[in-house]
């Protein structure tokens, strides 16, 4: 309760509707909590919903170019674990490791820093 996601987002190409309607549940679910996020997403049209409900969402983003950032798979991570998700395949990867959610912490804070 009231800590941190941040995370990687894709572009909502390979986004199922069932998946999308379950990722405002959970967007919505993050906010009761107090948890915010912040996040770096590649600037697509597929987004533009998204993109309007980041304050709702309670979500900072940093919009990086499709160019140089296009990713179909989201990586969230938090203090405890980090979370991959391939939306096409409709599967996920769910690393439980502090260790593995810290480095992974570091390289996103590293991104985040060279975005500003």
């Amino acid at each position: 309760k009231g800590t941190e996601m941040r995370a990687f987002y894709a572009s909502t190409i390979d986004f199922p509707a069932s998946v999308a309607k379950a990722a405002h549940d959970w967007n919505k679910e993050l906010v009761k909590l107090g948890i915010k996020t912040r996040a770096i997403v590649p600037e697509h049209p597929s987004l533009a919903d998204w993109r309007r409900l980041d304050k709702t969402h309670a979500r900072e983003v940093k919009i990086v170019p499709h160019s140089e950032y296009s990713s179909r798979i989201a990586i969230e991570i938090n203090d405890r674990l980090v979370r991959i998700l391939m939306f096409k395949d409709l599967q996920a990867i769910v690393i439980d490791n502090p260790q593995v959610a810290e480095t992974m912490s570091e390289i996103f804070e590293m991104a985040w820093r060279a975005k500003s």
